[in-house]
């Protein structure tokens, strides 16, 4: 599969709700809340389900990963304040720097460069990235508007944090689910995907013209350059080698994750900005993830 084959298809759904939008009256807001309290929860909870942390990956790639997003997260943080960014985009950079595509793009790149090995590898990746998307990003998000003991617990009024933990507990102790109960949940969590892509060309055509700024090129600068830099350098510290250290780079070098856009828009913490960022890192990073990976062959 080419890295081609990953982008256009991504495009296609992205411009599929762009042109929509611009025909129609289509609300954000009502796409995004049908994604994040049904489908999104469908998504990681069979996603979850289906791995073994410890057999994929190992206590040094989660650690390195951990670690990885709590200094991306305050380089943010630095550069917001360098910036003089108003509150709402200090969050929406937040979550631009550390919610990542590591799922529908980062696995099947991952399975591109690195074959099955580099795939399960990954999958470890992008499940470490959902838990954070659903805990530190509603977090980040609701910070944009709300006290930080608020903030906290909006993680909890979600229900995606729930699917997280039913998704590891199910897992780790084997448990069977009813065919009865488990085709309509994986039904609905293959359906988020495309309406969360369908919800950001939603937002693109109703984003103001001037989207570009200071704030976007900083979300840009940090997920596509400081990440996979980071994560080099983070690598001989924590021990990891071998293609474990390649999948990580790669991993940490994708796009702004749809997710960060489902989030932003829920909680109204710019929206603009952040599905900006998500569509230019996308397009951009047809040209960065190249050379990250032309760099670890």
């Amino acid at each position: 599969m080419s890295l081609l084959a990953v982008i256009v298809p991504i495009a296609v759904v992205v411009a599929a709700g762009y042109v929509l939008a611009r025909r129609l009256p289509v609300e954000t807001r009502s796409l995004s809340r049908v994604t994040i309290y049904l489908f999104s929860p469908c998504l990681v909870f069979t996603a979850l389900v289906r791995i073994d942390l410890a057999r994929a990956g190992g206590d040094r790639l989660i650690a390195l990963i951990v670690v990885h997003t709590l200094v991306l997260l305050a380089l943010a943080a630095a550069a917001a304040a360098v910036l003089r960014l108003p509150r709402e985009e200090r969050s929406g950079l937040g979550l631009c720097a550390v919610l990542y595509n590591a799922g529908n793009y980062g696995l099947p790149a991952s399975l591109f460069a690195f074959g099955q090995e580099g795939f399960r590898l990954a999958t470890v990746v992008y499940v470490l990235s959902a838990i954070l998307a659903y805990s530190l990003g509603i977090f980040l998000a609701s910070a944009g508007h709300n006290s930080r003991w608020r903030a906290a617990g909006d993680i909890f009024r979600l229900p995606l944090i729930y699917a997280a933990a039913a998704g590891l507990v199910v897992g780790h102790l084997g448990l069977v689910v009813p065919d009865a109960l488990w085709r309509p949940l994986e039904l609905m969590g293959q359906a988020a995907i495309p309406m969360l892509l369908v919800a950001l060309g939603v937002q693109l055509a109703q984003a103001p013209p001037a989207v570009l700024g200071r704030a976007l090129w900083a979300a840009g600068a940090l997920r596509l350059a400081a990440s996979p830099l980071l994560t080099a350098l983070l690598v001989p510290v924590f021990g990891v080698t071998g293609t474990a250290a390649k999948v990580a780079v790669l991993a940490t070098s994708m796009p702004v994750a749809v997710n960060a856009f489902l989030l932003a828009a829920q909680f109204g913490t710019a929206p603009v900005l952040v599905a900006s960022a998500v569509f230019l890192t996308t397009v951009a990073s047809f040209a960065t993830v190249s050379v990250v990976l032309l760099l670890l062959r």
